[in-house]
């Protein structure tokens, strides 16, 4: 019982750092990227910063949860988990030049979804508070 309870507190640990570290990097790549298109150089500065946050999302959330078994309650903690942030990566995705061209009708809806999820860092001023952070459903 004691090491699924440490199993859910490190799950609680790295979602806390989703939204406290890794959601603000994402709403100043996201409200910023418009300034930076048009050019070739400013497209090739943001991939290279949806690379890096892609990657820091992947290794410090998602791989990190996977390590994570534990009982049925730390497994459906671990899926709301990695499901919020495979729609934080999903609507980081709809930043680049290239996601307008998306013709395939299901990449269409994991688009629309994200952005109904996390659209709102688009405008992220202040963080909500904890109870209000998106899950995807």
């Amino acid at each position: 019982m004691q090491h699924q309870a440490t199993e859910m507190q490190n799950l609680e640990e790295i979602a806390n750092h989703l939204h406290t570290a890794l959601v603000p990097l994402c709403a100043s790549f996201c409200q910023t990227h418009a300034a930076r298109t048009g050019t070739s150089t400013n497209a090739q500065e943001l991939r290279a910063e949806h690379t890096w946050l892609t990657q820091l999302i992947l290794h410090e959330v998602i791989f990190a949860a996977f390590s994570f078994s534990g009982d049925e309650a730390v497994r459906e903690q671990r899926k709301e988990l990695v499901a919020s942030a495979q729609a934080l990566l999903a609507y980081l995705d709809t930043k680049l030049p290239t996601a307008a061209l998306a013709a395939d009708e299901e990449a269409k809806e994991v688009a629309r979804k994200a952005t109904e999820t996390w659209g709102w860092i688009d405008g992220w001023v202040m963080p909500p508070t904890p109870g209000e952070w998106p899950v995807e459903k």
